[in-house]
């Protein structure tokens, strides 16, 4: 029986098995791909899950929280066209809690140039979230207040195996993103709103590559990711 990849998986040509779609390497057969099948491969992922509706699961409970997570292909539970889950395709889950008043946005970037790019790719995410809140975004409560981010990045394990593996993570106030001019401001500027940074191993030195040519533009971001 043919096997079907998932959305970000593809068939490795030689041996037919399932990799991610960006991998460079074949994790059964050994066989390598170059840049530009690598990067045709991550195109046609990304334009695939861009296609693919948003699913949204609403779960209300006596504590009073709403969960959305992206995925699912249920017209009931489409989301509307102004979601934070939609806001970037690289967005994987958006949790909104009611009670709290806090969100969780969970983003896998669907490639990695060089861990000195997370900041940038992060600040374009958050760009993305904040025009989508500003704008009335119907998977985030207005109620909300406080909003986590957490960055997953691809990663190859010792025995050549693809996964993933959390970069960094930061806290934000809701209504600073509500309160940006977008446009105005330099889209690496939002790292500054950004509060509680845990810089995880894989990104430590790329960070400190960004912090050392960027502390100028990102002073506050740079002191909490050291």
């Amino acid at each position: 029986m043919a096997k079907t990849p998932k959305l970000g998986e593809r068939l490795c040509p030689q041996c037919k098995e399932i990799i991610q779609a960006d991998a460079s390497i074949c994790k059964h057969c050994g066989t390598k791909f170059t840049d530009e099948e690598v990067a045709a491969a991550k195109a046609k992922a990304a334009k695939g899950k861009r296609n693919l509706g948003f699913g949204c699961l609403g779960l209300v409970l006596a504590l009073g929280f709403c969960t959305y997570v992206v995925g699912g292909d249920d017209p009931a539970k489409k989301l509307a066209s102004k979601t934070v889950a939609g806001a970037d395709p690289q967005i994987a889950e958006v949790h909104a809690y009611d009670m709290t008043k806090h969100g969780e946005i969970k983003v896998d970037f669907d490639q990695m140039w060089s861990a000195k790019d997370i900041p940038i790719k992060a600040a374009m995410v958050v760009e993305a979230v904040g025009k989508s809140i500003k704008a009335g975004a119907t998977d985030m409560p207005k109620s909300t207040e406080t909003l986590t981010f957490w960055f997953t990045a691809p990663s190859v394990d010792a025995y050549g195996k693809d996964g993933r593996n959390k970069a960094i993570q930061f806290d934000m106030k809701a209504d600073d993103l509500r309160k940006v001019e977008y446009g105005k401001i330099a889209t690496t500027g939002l790292l500054e709103f950004a509060t509680g940074v845990e810089v995880r191993p894989m990104a430590r030195d790329g960070i400190a590559d960004y912090c050392a040519g960027n502390v100028r533009e990102n002073p506050l971001f740079c002191a909490e990711a050291d």
